[in-house]
């Protein structure tokens, strides 16, 4: 341990002390605290990829239905004799 003191203020303060547990150090509740933000900029950054492929996919399904569409068209498919 460095031993660098980190002032906060009393509402901070208090915020650790409530989520201490009875043998843990203000030391361990940070350390816990900073790997959670860790795990939810992971989360985060997993569900926006989900997001842009998602987009990226239903764009590439309106292309190909675009495609589809012009080719029934084109060669007649799909018009009622």
């Amino acid at each position: 341990m460095s031993g660098i003191m980190v002032r906060v203020s009393e509402g901070v303060h208090g915020q650790l002390d409530a989520m201490r547990g009875k043998d843990e150090s203000y030391n361990h509740v940070i350390e816990s605290l900073l790997n959670a933000r860790l795990k939810m900029l992971e989360l985060i950054s997993v569900l926006e990829g989900q997001i842009k492929y998602r987009e990226w996919q239903d764009g590439r399904l309106k292309a190909l239905r675009s495609d589809t569409t012009i080719s029934s068209v084109s060669t007649g498919e799909g018009r009622m004799p």
